[in-house]
């Protein structure tokens, strides 16, 4: 990880966050996550799947993923 903060904490919040985008539902916001994802050229699509890595974003993304997943209501 070539990212320096990434401390106990916030792995801690990355997998939290794994956890909520696995069992989010909304499309709407589903896309919205995708369309953020895709403005910062880390993913990787298959045919079934998008893929990317939490610890390769930057904290302003992981804070807007965040709180997309706020509005979703999912906990």
């Amino acid at each position: 990880m070539k990212n320096i903060d990434c401390d106990k904490a916030y792995l801690d919040e990355l997998v939290e966050l794994h956890r909520r985008l696995m069992a989010l539902r909304e499309r709407h916001i589903l896309q919205q996550i995708v369309n953020l994802i895709e403005e910062t050229g880390h993913f990787h699509i298959t045919n079934t799947t998008f893929d990317f890595d939490l610890c390769s974003l930057d904290k302003t993304t992981v804070r807007k993923l965040q709180s997309y997943l706020e509005t979703s209501g999912t906990s």
